[in-house]
């Protein structure tokens, strides 16, 4: 979540239900 370039993925992650760097 601390990831501000990351933020697109940021939702991504919440609907998929998987940390931001588990979907990166």
């Amino acid at each position: 979540m601390t990831d501000k370039k990351s933020g697109d993925k940021l939702l991504y992650c919440s609907f998929c239900g998987k940390s931001q760097h588990e979907v990166r």
